[in-house]
């Protein structure tokens, strides 16, 4: 994982290292949230490069009803919250997440297939209450201050 893997435009890569301080700062009382209050929407797919290969940035805009805000997360920041979440719960029964490929995977129609594909996995993932109110998710889902806007 190299420098300039992440975000996309200038942004830094988002990474679960961060996690011990969201959990510090959150707000003490904490939103009790329901089923369904995210939506979630594909909005690009940006390939990006470095010295020994290629991957894909997927935006997705998320709201919650009230804000929208962007987040920009590679397949690998996907598996990575999945397996973080089956540690957590491991009788957990989670959406499958979409599998890996190591050939072929900057093709234009993978890419769209598989943008579709985490889409419906993070409302899968929404969907099961104990995941939604998981300091996990709710990290994986979070946003920079510049990119929240009012609904």
């Amino acid at each position: 994982k190299g420098k300039g893997k992440g975000k996309g435009k200038g942004k830094a890569k988002f990474d679960f290292k961060d996690l011990g301080d969201f959990q510090k700062t959150k707000a003490k009382a904490k939103k009790k949230r329901k089923e369904g209050e995210y939506t979630f929407e594909l909005v690009n797919s940006e390939l990006k490069r470095n010295f020994l290969f290629s991957y894909t940035v997927y935006t997705m805009r998320i709201s919650d009803g009230k804000y929208q805000w962007k987040i920009y997360r590679t397949w690998t920041d996907f598996r990575d919250l999945h397996v973080k979440v089956q540690k957590l719960d491991p009788s957990a029964r989670l959406p499958s997440l979409p599998p890996a490929k190591f050939f072929g995977s900057t093709d234009s129609e993978f890419v769209k297939k598989r943008g579709g594909d985490l889409r419906v996995y993070l409302e899968k993932m929404a969907g099961i209450y104990h995941v939604l109110e998981s300091d996990l998710f709710n990290y994986f889902l979070r946003y920079q201050k510049d990119e929240v806007e009012d609904l």
